[in-house]
């Protein structure tokens, strides 16, 4: 973590950059209005890098001391139960990386990834942050990740910071709450003055992949036999298309188990509302579905398999998780929404609603509120490319001569 070793005890240099990180954001960076961070000055070595959130949705990748990414491509294997194999990973990261520094140096990247001016950018001279998703990840995966960096992709330098702690950084924050509604996943991390508390850090498998998969799967199209839609009728950028544009989140009154009569008006999707054209004209009516697909966020239900934890649950319990001296800070510093998933139409002030609820029924004199940015999937992106522009923050890079003399396991020593 920021500000905290993972592999144990607290860092006094990763604390004090937490805190520099916090001081150094911009107002843009938090949705407020304000200049945006200045361009790094001509031969300001410290400030060339670049910045890559590896979602398991999106990747997005520019240069440090931007407000926005460069490249924004679709991950690898991101329609797939599993991640693609560390092989395929390897061209995937040099061309995202090669693409944004080309673009940072005023390159083309219309024709892609694959562009010329891409392929001859070289990335010898690019320090590069990573994001992490998980504080809890194996010990072998960055092992595996600082192999596949250092020596196929060729990077002189590198750095690995939690996503967590770096979507608070983006809203000018150092302590709080953030929930991370993302594709594969939803996480609560709790974090006081730039470190994740122990035992406050959970995670929920249930993210905008299996919703949508159950829109796949769950909605009627018009013209066909079944209400249940095979995969060759209904791909996935239309059901991604219908999760975006037609889902919205019930009110709190109406989101109740089983959803009961008036829930799908209560959101706009009463009966022949909510179509979308496909590219072979036909139309995708949802109905009560664009109400039902988000609802499995409060509370996963049986076609989902039931498990997991809802959003709700997992504030409560990274709250709770926290020592009792750190509670009082959390709730004045509040819930940081991060994350693709959480975009959903009328989904804060329910969270909101569920979130009191369910920490009522523990601590009533508990209250937290809920912090709600613009462009919220950018949240990451933005922690990151505010960290790693800091003149400061140049210290704890981990070099390529540190790989070599030291071996894949320094970048679990020396990363935040």
């Amino acid at each position: 973590h920021i500000g905290h070793c993972r592999w144990g005890g607290s860092c006094p240099t990763t604390a004090a950059m937490a805190a520099v990180a916090v001081r150094a954001a911009p107002p843009s960076m938090s949705g407020l209005p304000g200049p945006p961070l200045p361009s790094p000055a001509a031969g300001d070595s410290c400030r060339r890098s670049l910045v890559l959130d590896s979602g398991t949705r999106t990747w997005r990748c520019g240069s440090s001391g931007g407000v926005a990414p460069s490249i924004e491509l679709a991950a690898p294997g991101f329609t797939e139960a599993r991640q693609p194999a560390w092989e395929a990973l390897e061209t995937f990261y040099a061309g995202a990386l090669a693409a944004a520094a080309c673009a940072a140096v005023g390159g083309s990247t219309a024709s892609g990834l694959l562009g010329a001016d891409a392929q001859s950018e070289s990335l010898a001279d690019w320090p590069t942050l990573l994001t992490d998703p998980w504080p809890l990840a194996p010990r072998s995966e960055r092992e595996r990740l600082a192999q596949l960096l250092f020596e196929g992709v060729g990077l002189p330098a590198l750095q690995v910071a939690p996503q967590a702690t770096l979507a608070l950084f983006a809203t000018g924050r150092l302590s709080g709450l953030v929930l991370d509604c993302g594709h594969r996943a939803s996480r609560a991390v709790a974090i006081e003055e730039g470190v994740a508390l122990p035992g406050a850090a959970l995670r929920s498998p249930i993210g905008g992949l299996r919703l949508t998969e159950y829109l796949r799967r769950g909605c009627p199209v018009e013209g066909s036999e079944h209400s249940a839609v095979d995969a060759a009728v209904l791909d996935w950028d239309a059901a991604e298309r219908a999760k975006e544009r037609l889902c919205a989140v019930a009110p709190p009154a109406a989101g109740l188990p089983g959803l009961p009569p008036g829930t799908a008006a209560a959101v706009g999707a009463s009966e022949g509302a909510g179509a979308l054209e496909l590219p072979d004209g036909r139309s995708l009516s949802l109905g009560p579905e664009c109400a039902r697909c988000p609802e499995a966020l409060f509370g996963p239900p049986a076609f989902l398999g039931g498990e997991g934890s809802s959003l709700q649950a997992l504030v409560a319990r990274a709250l709770l998780g926290a020592p009792s001296a750190s509670r009082p800070g959390l709730c004045m510093s509040g819930v940081v929404l991060a994350g693709g998933t959480s975009r959903f139409e009328g989904l804060p002030s329910r969270l909101g609603a569920e979130v009191q609820i369910a920490l009522s029924k523990q601590t009533p004199k508990l209250k937290i509120g809920l912090a709600v940015p613009e462009e919220r999937q950018l949240l990451t992106w933005r922690g990151g490319s505010i960290l790693a522009s800091l003149g400061g923050f140049q210290e704890l890079w981990v070099t390529k001569a540190d790989y070599q003399e030291h071996g894949p396991s320094i970048l679990c020593a020396r990363c935040c």
